[in-house]
C-alpha cells in the first residue's frame, strides 16, 4: 500500500507542475492522459472564461461638481448607512420588547414598543431618501461604474429592492395592526 502511495506521489511530481494540475472542470485519474476537449467546447468554454474587466478610472472620470464628487457619495453612503443600521436594529429591540411584555403580562411593553416603532417609521423614510439620493448620485457621477455593478450585481439589485418591500409593507402592518 505505501509503496503505491509514493510510487503515485514521484509519478504526480514528475513534469511541470501545468501537467500535474488538472483544469477547473476537467476530471481525470492519477497516471491517466488528459482527456481532449472537442474544438468547438474548448472555444465556448473559453468565451464563457473570458469576464468583463473593472473599469481603470483615472482622475478624470471623477466628475467636479463644485465640491468633490467622491465627498458626495461618501457622505450620502455615510448617512444611508447610519439610518440603516438604524432602521434594522429597532425591529429587533421591538420584537424584544414584545417578547418580554408577553412574558410578563405587562401593557406597558406593549406601549413602548409602538413607541420604538415609530422611530423606525420615520428612520425608515429618511433611509429611503438617503438610500435613494444615493443611488441617484452614483448614476449621474459615475455612469460607466454603476454601468457595470448593474451588469455585475442586476439580479441582486431586484432582492434587495424587493427585502426593502416587504420590510416596510411588515413593519406597517405591526404598528397600524
Amino acid at each position: 500500500m505505501s509503496q503505491n502511495l509514493s510510487r503515485g506521489r514521484r509519478h504526480a511530481c514528475a513534469g511541470s507542475a501545468q501537467a500535474r494540475i488538472a483544469p477547473v472542470g476537467e476530471v481525470r485519474l492519477q497516471g491517466q492522459p488528459p482527456v481532449e476537449i472537442a474544438p468547438a467546447a474548448a472555444k465556448a468554454a473559453e468565451e464563457q472564461a473570458e469576464l468583463e474587466a473593472a473599469p481603470q478610472p483615472g482622475r478624470a472620470d471623477y466628475p467636479n461638481v463644485g465640491m468633490s464628487s467622491r465627498a458626495i457619495v461618501w457622505m450620502l453612503a455615510q448617512m444611508h448607512l447610519f439610518f440603516g443600521a438604524l432602521v434594522l436594529a429597532v425591529p429587533l429591540f421591538v420584537l424584544m420588547i414584545e417578547l418580554v411584555g408577553v412574558y410578563t403580562g405587562d401593557e406597558r411593553y406593549d406601549d413602548m414598543a409602538h413607541e420604538f416603532m415609530k422611530i423606525s417609521l420615520t428612520g425608515f423614510s429618511i433611509t429611503a431618501i438617503f438610500g435613494g439620493s444615493l443611488a441617484l448620485a452614483l448614476f449621474m457621477l459615475y455612469p460607466d461604474f454603476m454601468g457595470y455593478m448593474m451588469h455585475v450585481f442586476g439580479a441582486q439589485v431586484l432582492v434587495y429592492a424587493s427585502m426593502f418591500f416587504f420590510e416596510s409593507f411588515f413593519l406597517y402592518v405591526y404598528y397600524y395592526g
